[in-house]
This record gives C-alpha cells, sequence and structure tokens, in this order.
C-alpha cells in the first residue's frame, strides 16, 4: 500500500520522503477517508509480525502463525481500494 501511495506522489511530482515513518506521517495521517487510513493502520501495525521470526517474551513468534491465506488475500482487497484512492487523487490532480 505504501508504494501505490508512493508512486502517486511521484506521478503528481512531490518529492517522496525516503523514511517511511515520514510517509506515514505525512501521507496517511491527514487523510479525510477514515475507514482507509484504519485499514492502513491496520494492516501497518501488523506487518512486522508478518515478515520476521521473533521472540515476543518467552514465545517465539512464527509470521506463518500471525499472518495467513485469509490475511494475504484481505489485505489484496483492502490495497485496491487504496489503489482506487490514489487513482482518484492523480486523477482530480490531471
Amino acid at each position: 500500500m505504501e508504494q501505490a501511495l508512493s508512486a502517486g506522489v511521484a506521478a503528481r511530482g512531490e518529492d517522496v520522503p525516503r523514511r517511511h515513518g515520514a510517509k506515514i506521517q505525512r501521507y496517511f495521517e491527514p487523510l479525510d477517508a477514515q475507514e482507509l487510513e484504519e485499514t492502513a493502520f491496520d494492516w501497518h501495525s501488523r506487518r512486522s509480525n508478518a515478515q520476521y521470526l521473533d521472540f515476543r517474551g518467552s514465545e517465539l513468534s512464527v509470521p506463518s502463525k500471525n499472518f495467513d491465506r485469509d490475511d494475504a488475500e484481505q489485505i489484496l482487497a483492502d490495497t485496491e481500494e487504496l489503489l482506487e484512492f490514489v487513482r482518484e487523487r492523480m486523477d482530480d490532480e490531471a
């Protein structure tokens, strides 16, 4: 989702912040679309759980136990919503 947003920002001729946190703060926080903002932050908060093997306290956190096929299908659907949002913003700028 972040890459789609970055592509839309670049297409508008703006500089895309390099740091992940700066992108989130600049482009996701001011969104008018509350549902989209909540979706983006939900997936952002779960991202590291889906990527990295980690210890949480005394337990091993395994990505495949935290992120399954249903999650993958849901994020694809959510990403389509974000892409549509980016397309609309690009059309508004044209």
